[in-house]
């Protein structure tokens, strides 16, 4: 693989699976362009070749900006800047060792090494569905527990009709509730440039709804909204009637339970008083793909993240807590 560049040592370093650099900006692709790659890099490390006309691999072939972030045994953990036309996108993603193929950097020309996997498994990247996740949790409910002895059935039937009409007018939005929290959970998937991601129109919708639940129950709740790769390949289930006793949501890994690593991250600082009780929580890779206002350099004072270490997940995370004013001052949500 790569012959004609591989007894380039003095031009180019190969690395295996072990020693891939992390943390380091690079570029992903397929090993489809492998005889691409190796022509015009050949051809560029060649005493003959004219600089002028020569033409840089990155320009001849599809790739996506990535680095990887940790290395096991059996796979590489990888984050993916699927969208840099028109958001900031990111996703992390695990890439099993076996659709790794190699990796290199060429010295003195490319300050970010290439790194090359199994063709099928890049291109399902950009043909995956995703996910975006929001934990919705109720305040007070042992509150109630306390007063009534149970979790009021006039409340409860109004959170479900609130539900229900949610559901009817938003129908690319899958609904899962339970007594005390909601689970709100939207697909989307790269397709084009013209990406099917909106998640201004998602915080519009679950500011909506829990301003509605507050206003007719009186119970107050907040919002956690995570997003990422979805390991469920959604496109190959079967699409069947499903009983009504079967509430069914295809959900599994990160970012779903990153929803609930924040949750218990956010009930500790809030005990210890570092911050303050707020009715959106936002993890940063969902805010940083939206349309933000503000340049990271350039965003308020006020505007805290708060990074954490998941020992479930064995990764970083990072949160910020909000108002939906402060939000709209954040993120251009206008539809």
């Amino acid at each position: 693989m790569l012959n004609n560049l591989q007894i380039q040592s003095d031009q180019i370093e190969f690395y295996e699976v072990s020693n891939v650099p992390l943390n380091k900006d690079s570029f992903l692709l397929s090993d489809q362009w492998l005889d691409r790659v190796e022509k015009q890099w050949t051809e560029f490390l060649s005493p003959e070749c004219d600089y002028e006309k020569w033409t840089h691999p990155n320009e001849l072939m599809d790739y996506i900006p990535c680095h990887i972030s940790s290395v096991n045994d059996s796979h590489l953990n990888i984050t993916l800047l699927l969208d840099r036309s028109s958001r900031f996108h990111t996703v992390s993603k695990t890439l099993p060792t076996k659709f790794f193929k190699t990796a290199f950097k060429v010295f003195g020309s490319e300050k970010r090494p290439y790194i090359i996997v199994d063709q099928n498994w890049f291109n399902n990247l950009r043909n995956s569905i995703y996910s975006v996740y929001v934990l919705i949790d109720f305040v007070g409910i042992r509150n109630l527990f306390n007063e009534y002895g149970e979790f009021p059935s006039d409340k409860l039937n109004s959170i479900k009709a609130i539900v229900d009409k949610f559901c009817n007018q938003n129908k690319d939005l899958t609904f899962l509730t339970c007594a005390d929290n909601i689970i709100i959970k939207s697909g989307w998937e790269f397709v084009t440039k013209n990406s099917k991601y909106q998640p201004e129109k998602l915080l519009i919708t679950v500011n909506q709804l829990i301003t509605e639940i507050k206003k007719e129950t009186e119970i107050s709740s907040y919002a956690i909204i995570t997003q990422g790769a979805n390991y469920v390949n959604e496109k190959n289930l079967t699409d069947s009637a499903t009983p009504k006793n079967h509430f069914f949501m295809s959900s599994i890994y990160v970012p779903f339970i990153e929803a609930f690593e924040i949750d218990s991250d956010i009930r500790k600082r809030i005990k210890s008083k570092e911050i303050e009780k707020m009715p959106f929580y936002i993890e940063q890779s969902f805010y940083i793909s939206t349309k933000r206002k503000h340049y990271s350099s350039e965003e308020p004072t006020w505007f805290k993240k708060f990074d954490f270490e998941s020992e479930k997940l064995k990764t970083s995370l990072s949160y910020s807590a909000l108002t939906f004013e402060n939000i709209c001052d954040l993120i251009d949500i206008s539809e």
